[in-house]
């Protein structure tokens, strides 16, 4: 202040553009607990951990069947593969049968330990792992054990778990009716063409599978009524499942598979007579037994539930003497499902 006027007025300095930054390094603001807003600019806290995004579960292996046996007498063995560390659940017509331990590779085996009793069974599986979630399998399993003392033998299929699709036969009886013409496959070492049809199935949307056997890496075409419908090679153990490339509408038609050489020469031939129902059950009064067709399986189609196959077999007892024996070209009527109670 010195060399001014005693009256001079006394003028304040104005503050700086920005104070220095200081030496001492601030803590982290805590959030007000008196409900007052943060300062703009202000650092925010970090959020707490329990609010922090979590990581997805990671994804887990389907269930997988690789082996299906049942005997005559019963005797039920499943094997397959699915999420590690888990237990495998397996359910027959909506019941518990039994349950399985997967490794750490994912493997399991599971082995009745009672024999089934007579009569028709849907496998569902689930796999319940160790955080307890559980993940249903997409593959059921359909069992057909005959009565004891019987010659019946067993049968056992996979078919998608949810809707229909086409199934596999993993065990089929030993044939007692040959199809039209009379097709078997050949003695081992006879090198001679062959192709046999063994299933055929379709959905509701019209889409149609045929699958069979002829010889390892051969071709097959498919004909409807004469008209090509789809070709494809049967894997190295001379199994073929093939869509066909239309959908196909409700109405009875001529199926044909051809074994073709290299060539395009027909080498080999199978035909069945094939009938796509209608897919809404109170249209349906008539179905034409197909290869690999089983009273279970028509009954899920027709009517949603495979355990009403009882229902067929009542309505058709003077074909049918055994409910595990039918054979293609039957004509079976089907009550309508609103007549069911």
């Amino acid at each position: 202040m010195a060399g001014l006027p005693p009256d001079a007025p006394a003028t304040v300095p104005s503050a700086p553009a920005a104070a220095p930054a200081s030496p001492v390094p601030a803590a982290e603001p805590l959030a007000p607990s008196d409900g007052r807003v943060p300062e703009a600019g202000a650092p925010q806290p970090a959020p707490p951990a329990a609010l922090r995004t979590l990581p997805e579960p990671a994804p887990t292996a389907p269930i997988r069947i690789d082996a299906l046996r049942v005997t005559a007498e019963g005797w039920l063995t499943v094997a397959g593969g699915g999420p590690a560390d888990a237990t495998i659940e397996i359910t027959a017509n909506g019941s518990p049968l039994g349950t399985a331990a997967s490794g750490r590779s994912g493997d399991w085996v599971y082995v009745a330990a009672r024999p089934l009793a007579p009569g028709a069974y849907a496998l569902t599986f689930a796999a319940r792992l160790p955080d307890g979630r559980v993940v249903p399998g997409d593959t059921a399993a359909i069992l057909f054990v005959p009565e004891r003392r019987s010659s019946d033998q067993a049968m056992a299929l996979l078919a998608p778990a949810a809707g229909l699709g086409p199934a596999e036969i993993v065990q089929a009886p030993l044939p007692t009716a040959p199809l039209s013409p009379p097709v078997v496959a050949p003695p081992v070492g006879d090198d001679r063409p062959w192709v046999i049809i063994e299933v055929v199935d379709y959905d509701g949307d019209g889409r149609v599978f045929v699958s069979g056997r002829t010889r390892p890496d051969g071709i097959v075409r498919i004909y409807l009524d004469g008209f090509w419908v789809a070709e494809g090679i049967a894997d190295p153990e001379g199994v073929y499942s093939i869509e066909l490339e239309t959908r196909v509408p409700p109405g009875t038609y001529d199926l044909r598979v051809d074994q073709i050489d290299p060539a395009g020469r027909v080498v080999a031939r199978a035909e069945t007579r094939f009938l796509r129902a209608f897919t809404a059950a109170d249209e349906i009064t008539a179905v034409t037994i197909q290869p690999g067709n089983n009273l279970w399986t028509i009954s899920r189609r027709v009517y949603g539930k495979g355990i009403l196959y009882t229902v067929i077999y009542d309505a058709n007892r003077d074909q049918i003497r055994d409910p595990d024996l039918i054979f293609p070209g039957q004509v079976f009527t089907l009550p309508r499902a609103s007549e069911l109670r």
